[in-house]
C-alpha cells in the first residue's frame, strides 16, 4: 500500500513539475515577464494554481479511500469541532468590523504584505486549522 501511494505521489509531482515548465515556457515564449505579470492578470499561475490543486485533490482522494476508519473518523470529528470552533474568530471580526469597529489594526494587514481578500481568507483559514489540529490531537489522546 505504501509503495503505490509513494508512486502516486512522485507521479503527481512529476506531472506537476512538467506542467509548470511547459506553462513556465509559454510565459517566456509569449514575453510576459516578471513586471507584467505584476500588474495585470495572467493565466500562467492560475493554470499551475489550479493543476497543482487538482493533483492535490486526486491524492488526497485516493489517500482517504485508503485509509481505515478510525483516521477517518479522526479526520471527520477534527474537521467539524476543530474547524468549527476556528470559523468563531473570522466571524467575531466580520461582526465587529460590520459595526464599524476596527479589530486588526491596519498595521496588522499592511505588515502581512497581502491584500484585503487574501488576508481575509488567511484570517479565515488560520484559525480553522489551528483548531482543527488542536481537535484531531484530542481525539486521538481521547480514543488511544
Amino acid at each position: 500500500m505504501a509503495k503505490n501511494l509513494t508512486r502516486m505521489v512522485v507521479t503527481a509531482l512529476v506531472t506537476f513539475v512538467m506542467a509548470a515548465f511547459l506553462l513556465g515556457v509559454f510565459a517566456g515564449y509569449t514575453g510576459i515577464e516578471k513586471s507584467e505579470a505584476l500588474t495585470r492578470f495572467s493565466w500562467v499561475p492560475l493554470i499551475a494554481c489550479t493543476i497543482g490543486g487538482f493533483i492535490g485533490l486526486g491524492i488526497a482522494v485516493v489517500w482517504w479511500k485508503r485509509s481505515d476508519e478510525a483516521v477517518r473518523e479522526a479526520h471527520k470529528w477534527a474537521w467539524y469541532w476543530g474547524g468549527s470552533v476556528g470559523l468563531i474568530v473570522p466571524a467575531v471580526i466580520l461582526g465587529m468590523s460590520m459595526l464599524g469597529i476596527e479589530v486588526l489594526p491596519d498595521a496588522y494587514v499592511a505588515s502581512t504584505g497581502l491584500s484585503g481578500p487574501a488576508s481575509g481568507i488567511l484570517i479565515t483559514l488560520l484559525p480553522m486549522f489551528a483548531g482543527y489540529i488542536v481537535a484531531w490531537a484530542v481525539w486521538w489522546l481521547r480514543h488511544r
